[in-house]
């Protein structure tokens, strides 16, 4: 049997292989994920389960072929992987909170999210709160100031439903794919 690339429980996730296992487990303690390269490497991930469940079909296979691919079928970029694991992860939340104290320009981290429907509580700071529409989409707060985000946080606290309606109107249709040929139509218009 030759196996894609297995992922699942008791997979070491502070290795250096797995893909899957360790940017899962990076995204959920809230480290970076780190790609060497420019992220196009595709692989066919397969879940543990579904490689126990071809072992045991082989074991009553009785035919004449000897050599089996086992995979999913379906090959995903490293950049398609980290942007499934931020769409369940992000989906997963109420509310991002990007406290910057510094001016930003378009994190990913926001776009992501919004991309998610996953309201964003973000500072005043440049780069972000032209993505936000207080109330539809998020909150804005003044950069520094504790108090400030403790209003934002006090007023999803004490009005939970409105907050929970939310994320039905929070949204960003660009695709990372769709903004990297924007740039370079841009570049190349210069060119």
């Amino acid at each position: 049997m030759r196996i894609s690339n297995p992922y699942g429980e008791r997979q070491r996730p502070r290795a250096l292989q797995g893909a899957a296992a360790v940017f899962l487990y990076k995204a959920l303690m809230g480290e970076e994920i780190e790609i060497w390269g420019d992220g196009s490497v595709t692989r066919d991930y397969l879940h543990i389960r579904d490689v126990a469940r071809a072992v045991l079909l082989l074991t009553d296979y009785t035919g004449s072929n000897k050599l089996f691919n086992i995979g999913g079928g379906h090959g995903y970029s490293l950049l398609d992987l980290v942007r499934i694991i931020e769409a369940e992860v992000l989906s997963n939340l109420d509310f991002l909170v990007i406290p910057s104290r510094w001016h930003e320009n378009s994190p990913l981290v926001l776009l992501n999210s919004l991309a998610s429907h996953t309201p964003v509580i973000v500072s005043d700071g440049k780069g972000m709160t032209e993505f936000i529409e207080e109330g539809r989409n998020g909150y804005i707060f003044p950069m520094g100031s504790v108090a400030g985000l403790e209003r934002v946080l006090r007023k999803i606290i004490d009005n939970p439903e409105s907050s929970r309606d939310m994320s039905k109107t929070t949204e960003y249709p660009w695709t990372n794919e769709m903004m990297i040929k924007e740039v370079l139509s841009v570049y190349e218009s210069v060119l």
